[in-house]
């Protein structure tokens, strides 16, 4: 297991992590939604210090390498023969609330909003 000084040194300050995810079919989607702690613009954790107390969603990342939350290109990933990357691209809003109403319930589904939401825009 890494320690917390070598995962600063991989963190490429991309923010994808911090962003809000939904798990559909056991995959990984990534909204447009940021985490209320993330600045935007540094794209750097608020309350990085407190993170796990302040935010219970936050994932350190040994829990996000086990959920797929990194994309294929992080660092912390790199490498890992076994890892499932998050699904590229990113949810649009109308499809994350299908997908928190229960419309879409599978990723197959996702999959076809995402491409239906992209010709939309």
């Amino acid at each position: 297991m890494q320690t917390s000084t070598t995962h600063e040194a991989l963190c490429r300050r991309c923010a994808r992590c911090c962003y809000e995810k939904f798990i559909v079919d056991g995959r990984v989607f990534t909204s447009r939604t940021p985490c209320p702690h993330l600045d935007v613009q540094t794209r750097l954790c608020t309350v990085y210090e407190r993170r796990f107390q302040v935010n219970p969603r936050c994932l350190d990342v040994e829990q996000g390498i086990k959920f797929g939350v990194f994309p294929a290109s992080c660092p912390y990933v790199r490498g890992l023969c076994d890892y499932q990357p998050s699904e590229e691209g990113w949810l649009e809003d109308e499809v994350a609330r299908q997908i928190q109403s229960g419309a879409l319930r599978s990723r197959e589904d996702v999959l076809r909003e995402m491409r239906r939401s992209k010709r939309r825009h």
